[in-house]
């Protein structure tokens, strides 16, 4: 069977893309689908409709962080999040812009989005 191809959008400094992106294995070793990772600056879409990022609202930071805690922890990962936000989104989806459909830069995605979280922890601690 010809495998589907899916585009997984993601921030790379969302929780919520780090997140979705550990489940992306399990469902194409389940499913005849093939995830092509494409960056996207959230910042920047919220900057073209005049809004402001969860980051940026004290309230919704708190829940954000902890509404993904919250989830990680259903799903077995281990996360902590950062007291801060850094905006370094256009940073990190340069760094992985080549993001596409081979195994290895998927691959290599995932552990680029693990490691940048786990840098803005350490930074903030």
């Amino acid at each position: 069977m010809e495998r589907k191809s899916v585009v997984f959008y993601f921030d790379p400094i969302s929780p919520y893309s780090w997140l979705a992106s550990n489940q992306i294995p399990e469902i194409e070793a389940r499913l005849p689908i093939q995830f092509d990772y494409v960056p996207v600056l959230f910042a920047g879409l919220l900057n073209a409709h005049g809004q402001k990022g969860p980051a940026e609202i004290a309230a919704k930071r708190r829940y954000t962080m902890t509404d993904a805690m919250r989830w990680a922890s259903k799903l077995g990962l281990s996360f902590e999040g950062p007291p801060a936000h850094q905006h370094q989104s256009a940073q990190s989806a340069a760094t992985l812009h080549r993001c596409r459909s081979d195994q290895r830069e998927k691959t290599a995605s995932r552990r680029n989005l693990k490691r940048l979280l786990a840098r803005r922890r350490r930074s903030h601690r």
